[in-house]
């Protein structure tokens, strides 16, 4: 039996949270390591989008002191399939803070989020302005977020809450002119296999690409 694999889109970057790890404040350039999350929220609106509420569940369990949670989703078939794993502790309350970190994970396990774990190192230089009374004062979001048909950050731009720009890293894809559309058409119809490569290095609306696709193999076809 061929399984169609459940396909779970990459987060916006709205719904990525940036979490301060640690501020170097010993040398002369100080700085602040940054790590990149997801809340609970996140996954369950996106296990609803993709799968509709009805269709997944979760679970939690204690085993040897350690909290797992299981997370279900129901095929066509109406069987259910069950991916598992635990969680951490958090610095609040203890058993909330591990049973959401243990659902997150799970999530982790269907592809939820998955490009997180390629997130480059992120080291933001730290200026007086970050600092109140001597005590680290900044907070920063994701402002923008590009990720491969690999499920691959390629670009990320992060920003303080100032709104201004702080890091910025990778290649940021490019608008697609119809020059170009034209000669990848002409690729696509010789059957080469770019279009991965295609959706990583520009920008454009997938629905009409295809769509003037469609319209120039009709034309060819026809001459």
């Amino acid at each position: 039996m061929i399984h169609t694999p459940l396909q779970f889109r990459n987060l916006r970057s709205s719904e990525i949270d940036c979490r301060v790890q640690s501020v170097n404040e010993r040398s002369e350039k100080k700085t602040a390591k940054l790590l990149l999350y997801k809340d609970a929220r996140v996954d369950m609106n996106v296990l609803d989008e993709t799968v509709g509420c009805e269709h997944w569940q979760r679970i939690h369990q204690e085993i040897k002191g350690i909290i797992y949670c299981g997370v279900g989703i129901q095929q066509a078939s109406g069987e259910w399939t069950w991916k598992w794993d635990c969680g951490t502790e958090s610095n609040a309350e203890r058993e909330k803070g591990e049973s959401s970190d243990a659902f997150k994970r799970a999530c982790f396990c269907w592809g939820i989020g998955r490009e997180l774990y390629t997130t480059p190192s992120i080291s933001i230089p730290l200026t007086d302005k970050d600092f109140f009374n001597g005590k680290f004062c900044q907070s920063f979001s994701v402002k923008d977020i590009e990720i491969s048909s690999a499920h691959e950050i390629t670009y990320l731009c992060i920003v303080d809450r100032l709104e201004r720009e702080r890091f910025k890293w990778g290649r940021k894809r490019k608008p697609l002119k119809p020059f170009l559309q034209e000669k990848i058409f002409e690729r696509l119809y010789k059957g080469e296999d770019i279009w991965d490569k295609v959706k990583d290095y520009f920008v454009f609306d997938e629905s009409s690409f295809k769509e003037a696709y469609k319209d120039y193999v009709l034309s060819k076809e026809k001459s």
